[in-house]
């Protein structure tokens, strides 16, 4: 009773969208004690963050006539694919930290990707992290050069970019992994039988732990 805390948890109507679509949603938020909703805070606060670890956008919910958070995000038709995060939280909750957060992840993939698919190798060389790239046609299994294909090492087009070259049909580019600056994700446009492809990339780092999960079923 003297230091109370608050519990949230986000509910949406989907795990995968396309850009352009409406991510529908509803929060949950509760006494951490006795799990009965919570009347402290009087505004919930959404963020959907992008594999770069950027706020795409931010949503301010006030509750409604009985208490209850809802609302929705409208994704930007121009959003690259990726895996993105919903995070959740109140002012209140700030105060503990952001381990009190709750953080949901939901895919955005890109309508090109139903037949053509964006395929990311990565290699390991000490501090660096060599990638080749390269597009493969899901229907008949061959490689597609792109006719136009710029990569933006830190994540977003506001850093510094540069065009990519396929020499036989793949692309290649190396990271650096040293500091705490190191990028998350990489983006990658490209052009693509005259049709525009955005997506997000992650970097893998070898002094990230591995990390596990497990499902009720």
């Amino acid at each position: 009773s003297l230091y109370p805390q608050e519990k949230i948890y986000l509910q949406t109507d989907r795990s995968t969208y396309i850009p352009g679509d409406i991510i529908w949603f509803r929060a949950h938020l509760v006494d951490a004690l006795l799990l009965k909703q919570a009347n402290a805070s009087r505004y919930v606060y959404i963020e959907l963050i992008d594999p770069a670890e950027q706020i795409v956008q931010r949503v301010k919910l006030r509750p409604d006539s009985i208490g209850c958070f809802h609302g929705q995000v409208l994704l930007d038709e121009e959003l690259a694919e990726g895996n993105y995060t919903l995070r959740t939280y109140t002012r209140f909750m700030q105060n503990q930290g952001e381990d009190y957060f709750f953080n949901k992840s939901v895919r955005i993939t890109h309508p090109l990707s139903a037949g053509i698919s964006p395929i990311v190798n990565y290699t390991m060389n000490g501090d660096k992290v060599d990638v080749e790239i390269y597009f493969q046609d899901k229907t008949e299994g061959h490689k597609i050069t792109p006719e136009e294909c710029i990569i933006y090492p830190d994540g977003h087009t506001k850093e510094k970019s540069k065009t990519l070259s396929f020499k036989e049909e793949t692309a290649r580019y190396s990271f650096s992994t040293k500091g705490n600056h190191a990028p998350k994700a990489f983006q990658l446009k490209a052009v693509l039988n005259d049709r525009k492809y955005i997506g997000f990339f992650a970097i893998p780092s070898a002094e990230q732990p591995f990390h596990a999960s497990f499902f009720p079923e």
